[in-house]
């Protein structure tokens, strides 16, 4: 990493959603993931700016890391997969049909363990719903059991 882009994750570190962004427009989605994998320090921050990427290119990545172990990783993967999903879809999405798919996929089966967090199969679910417009799940597959009554 030079010396430009190390600042930067610094600056990003401190969770500002500016620098978060320029962060993620100089890095790359594909640099975000790998410097989240290289420096364990920087992963949630990583995973934050995430939440900028242009397509869902990264989104099956997101939805593992939401799955796996670390519970603030987790709920910050889904808070970058809810902010993608919310976005306007764009003539570029069926560019990353595939990963799309992957990555709901993925979420649906966090969203129906009963072993996860409440928190995070609450955000998973929120996120399918999102998405389900985009053809990757079925509203009808998307659990209700987490729904207030």
């Amino acid at each position: 990493m030079d010396e430009q882009e190390a600042r930067a994750w610094a600056r990003a570190s401190e969770g500002d959603e500016d620098e978060l962004g320029r962060l993620a427009d100089l890095a790359g989605c594909e640099g975000l993931r790998r410097g989240g994998i290289d420096h364990p320090k920087l992963r949630v921050t990583a995973l934050l700016a995430m939440a900028n990427c242009r397509d869902f290119s990264e989104l099956p990545f997101l939805a593992d890391v939401a799955a796996g172990p670390s519970e603030p990783e987790a709920l910050a993967a889904l808070a970058s997969i809810t902010s993608q999903a919310a976005r306007r879809r764009r003539a570029t999405d069926p560019d990353d049909a595939r990963e799309l798919d992957d990555g709901c996929r993925a979420l649906l089966a966090l969203a129906r363990s009963g072993q996860m967090s409440r928190q995070r199969r609450v955000g998973a679910v929120d996120a399918l719903r999102m998405l389900a417009d985009r053809g990757c799940v079925r509203r009808d597959e998307i659990p209700v059991d987490l729904d207030t009554k």
